[in-house]
């Protein structure tokens, strides 16, 4: 019993401890069942994987989904399991492959290679099923890639504890769980890092692309070009909300579309945290809004604001648990800059028009004509005419009546002049200076 009881330990600490790679926990558990097998026979392998896949699955989610999570996959992830030990096991069995007091290395090397054929042939096969009829998107090429260096390692940590069964089973059975462990956090912390430090580049890189944009549409345009770059996912709708009026873009084609009704439940005022889901049968009866049976992860921010600005953001994706929190505070952070940016923005396109607007009649001013005239004669928009006018007479007005009437007269003159503009979409007019103008 106590022998069991460790054994079992170990089965669940690769359970809780595992490696997550393209929506696929990988508990590299298969060392220990490998080891078991060898030294205790199929049924007593099975039995203790069983048991660690029962407590696995009802104690890894938290607690608002266990259920619905624990309904959904123990099933299939127990049948997987006994598939993936029991059809290796009979292969290698098949080919005289030795267990017990009777092992031996040189008898068990032809053997080992049907095991590990037989272990591809059944991920290959596991993706298929597990598109047609559970609709989660799994790379199988990816999957055995992993799968051989999984079992690789598992089958090196079990052969290496065989070495000391001898002296006490129990001693073997913790050589090959550090081995498997040594391999397995060497793997976990080097795939950490590189796709950490992967992020942070992708997402300083989008920051900083925002920082330098200056206007509205630069920066709109720059957070739209950058998005598919960051986080994977099928379908993504981004909201952007300023001074009451709403636009949402569809992020894949970059073109506004209709409001999705999620959105206003999305912008709800007790709605200020990410919202993550890993499968379909997480989502609430609020979230079905038609999209294909195969779309399970999602990820929702729903309101960052700063100033007039709000923006709310929503990602749908094919592969299981493909967002966690870290993706979910990264795009938060830059959400936050790209409302300061667009912020900015506003007040950089109303300074720009002020410094190009005459405050006295609203025109344009002379440094708008310049810019303006270069861009036409650059364009080559002939026949062009340009009229330059002033008032006749009009500093007897000033003399007389005063530069407040002066005044008067100028924005009088400016107000027609914008009524004619309203008439004539290719009439440039601007202020020149004092009571001269130009059109």
């Amino acid at each position: 019993i106590v022998n069991t009881l460790y054994l079992f330990g170990l089965v669940l600490l690769f359970q809780f401890d595992n490696v997550r790679r393209g929506g696929i926990y990988y508990t590299f558990q298969e060392g220990i069942i490998l080891f078991l097998f060898l030294n205790y026979g199929l049924t007593y392998a099975l039995i203790l994987s069983q048991v660690g896949i029962l407590v696995f699955q009802f104690m890894s989610h938290r607690k608002a989904i266990r259920w619905k999570r624990f309904a959904y996959l123990y099933p299939i992830n127990a049948l997987f399991d006994l598939v993936y030990i029991s059809l290796p096991v009979f292969a290698y069995e098949a080919l005289g492959g030795p267990i017990g007091s009777s092992f031996t290395y040189t008898k068990a090397l032809i053997p080992f290679i049907g095991f590990l054929i037989t272990v591809f042939l059944v991920s290959y096969f596991q993706c298929l099923l597990v598109n047609r009829f559970l609709f989660l998107k799994y790379d199988w090429q990816r999957l055995v890639k992993l799968q051989s260096l999984v079992y690789g390692i598992s089958m090196l940590s079990a052969l290496l504890g065989i070495w000391f069964y001898d002296e006490s089973p129990l001693v073997a059975a913790t050589v090959s769980a550090l081995i498997l462990f040594l391999f397995k956090r060497l793997l976990q912390e080097r795939g950490d890092l590189l796709e950490a430090n992967d992020n942070a580049k992708r997402f300083d890189d989008a920051k900083e692309h925002l920082l330098i944009s200056r206007f509205e549409r630069e920066t709109i345009d720059s957070l739209l070009l950058d998005l598919p770059h960051l986080l994977p996912f099928s379908e993504g709708w981004i909201s952007i909300q300023q001074q009451r009026k709403q636009v949402i873009y569809d992020i894949r084609t970059k073109q506004p579309i209709d409001v999705l009704p999620l959105f206003h439940s999305l912008t709800a005022d007790d709605l200020h945290t990410p919202i993550i889901y890993g499968l379909r049968c997480d989502w609430g009866n609020d979230i079905q809004i038609g999209l294909p049976v195969d779309r399970h992860s999602m990820l929702a921010i729903p309101s960052i604001t700063s100033g007039e600005v709000d923006v709310s953001i929503i990602l749908f994706h094919q592969v299981a648990d493909a967002y966690d929190a870290t993706n979910a505070d990264e795009l938060s952070r830059l959400l936050r800059i790209f409302c300061r940016v667009l912020e900015r923005s506003r007040e950089t396109v109303q300074l720009y028009t002020e410094s190009r607007t005459d405050a006295l009649t609203e025109l344009p001013n002379s440094r708008a004509f310049y810019e303006h005239g270069r861009q036409e004669f650059a364009a080559d928009c002939y026949p062009l005419s340009v009229i330059l006018f002033d008032i006749d007479h009009f500093k007897r007005v000033n003399d007389t009546y005063g530069h407040k009437v002066g005044d008067l007269v100028l924005r009088e003159l400016g107000r027609r002049i914008q009524v004619i503009q309203l008439q004539h979409d290719d009439v440039f007019a601007a202020r020149y200076g004092g009571e001269e103008f130009v059109l």
